[in-house]
């Protein structure tokens, strides 16, 4: 009993030991600051950063709901910060007919023009 008590001491010490090793590193090297639209491990985590704490960062996702990522998953974590992107690609996919066959060099100019206007 006293063994499995220490090796959950141990494990609950362990994480905020790196909690607290990983708040002054965020705070150090910046890959993201408070208001900015970050996306973690592969889309899974998405939001505005509202607080950067001690032990956990706060990130507002779409819905509103409130996400608490303990800091230390955060330095861990493939973090994407989509706020600090120069430029962004929109991908859609245009239906046509076949009858509209003839007329793709036209739409593709229309559509280049309506895009060069809106720089």
């Amino acid at each position: 009993l006293q063994s499995g008590f220490a090796v959950i001491i141990l494990s609950t010490g362990k994480e905020i030991v790196s909690n607290l090793i990983a708040s002054p590193v965020l705070h150090l090297t910046q890959p993201f600051a408070q208001g900015d639209w970050v996306t973690l491990e592969n889309g899974a985590i998405d939001g505005w950063v509202q607080q950067i704490g001690p032990y956990h960062t706060l990130i507002r996702q779409p819905d509103k709901r409130a996400l608490y990522v303990p800091n230390y998953k955060m330095m861990v974590a493939n973090v994407r910060n989509n706020s600090r992107m120069t430029h962004r690609r929109i991908m859609c996919t245009v239906p046509l007919r076949i009858r509209d066959i003839p007329k793709i060099s036209q739409i593709v100019q229309e559509i280049q023009m309506m895009l060069n206007e809106h720089e």
